[in-house]
């Protein structure tokens, strides 16, 4: 692991869905994988057989818990459930397409893109609600005394994340890609977290 007390935890996004490949927006609306968002996970699972991590922690969303049982599947890891690392809630936004949203949604729609940190959509939940959300979790997940860690979860759940421990503003939410089943590593010791490595998707042989 690197030195005493470090632990390592993988952050994987969900695989591609149909919205996804329809470029629509879906919060919590539960969208299963499609074939592609399958093989990408099979591939994320091939990385892992080798050296398979003790837990998968994973969003409640079929997308994220799919994903997350292809791999535990592949390597016999446990997997747990939770809510809290579920996506963004995009409200009256969902199964809209990105066009559609900026057509019917101006205003709404400069402000996600400007000042994400901010926004909330129609009936939906706040990005800042969301940062609170996953901030509970990620306390859990750390204090888990399982060695090494992977977090199945989606774009805005990781990105949230991501940002709490670089201690970087929401609104630096789109300037972090995270693309279907990427991994990316953070390393914790004592009170500290490194992020290691962002996005990698050199396992995808998929074309």
């Amino acid at each position: 692991m690197g030195w005493d007390g470090m632990n390592r935890i993988y952050l994987i996004r969900h695989g591609q869905t149909e919205w996804n490949r329809q470029n629509r927006y879906q919060g919590w609306s539960d969208v299963p994988l499609n074939d592609t968002g399958k093989q990408q996970a099979r591939e994320v699972g091939k990385v892992f057989a080798d050296n398979a991590p003790a837990v998968i922690y994973t969003s409640e969303l079929v997308r994220a818990e799919e994903t997350a049982g292809i791999i535990g599947s592949m390597s016999n890891i446990p997997v747990k459930k939770t809510g809290k690392l579920n996506e963004l809630s995009f409200g009256e936004w969902e199964g809209r397409t990105h066009e559609e949203i900026a057509r019917d949604y101006p205003s709404y729609w400069e402000r996600l893109r400007k000042n994400p940190g901010d926004f909330r959509a129609p009936g939906g939940e706040s990005v800042q609600e969301l940062h609170t959300r996953v901030g509970t979790i990620w306390r859990t997940i750390r204090e888990d005394s399982a060695s090494p860690i992977i977090v199945v979860a989606h774009g805005g759940t990781l990105r949230t994340l991501i940002l709490e421990i670089l201690e970087s503003s929401l609104d630096s939410f789109w300037r972090i890609r995270l693309d279907f089943c990427s991994i990316s590593r953070v390393d914790t010791y004592d009170n500290h977290c490194i992020v290691a490595s962002l996005n990698d998707t050199s396992h995808l042989n998929i074309g």
